[in-house]
């Protein structure tokens, strides 16, 4: 098995993505896989969760990437990415 992080999204990040620019979805798609390769960098945000998991909020330019590190499994999972 891969010790490799990916990322993953979710449905409401797909969607976002599908609505970008292609600029703006190629800088996201590179912020994702500079997270997931190197998924315990210092987050700009932190916050809880409803189940008090802890959750991490990245700025890229004029967006904001909600994730939470998925240890277990080696995934960044991408709750959220959404305009300033």
């Amino acid at each position: 098995m891969s010790t490799d992080w990916q990322f993953v999204l979710n449905e409401s990040s797909v969607q976002f993505l599908l609505t970008c620019r292609i600029r703006q979805r190629e800088l996201l798609i590179n912020a994702l896989q500079q997270l997931a390769a190197n998924p315990q960098q210092r987050s700009d945000y932190e916050a809880k969760d409803s189940t008090g998991r802890p959750i991490a909020i990245k700025r890229v330019e004029d967006f904001f990437i909600t994730y939470w590190c998925d240890n277990y499994v080696n995934e960044l999972r991408v709750i959220r990415i959404e305009c300033i």
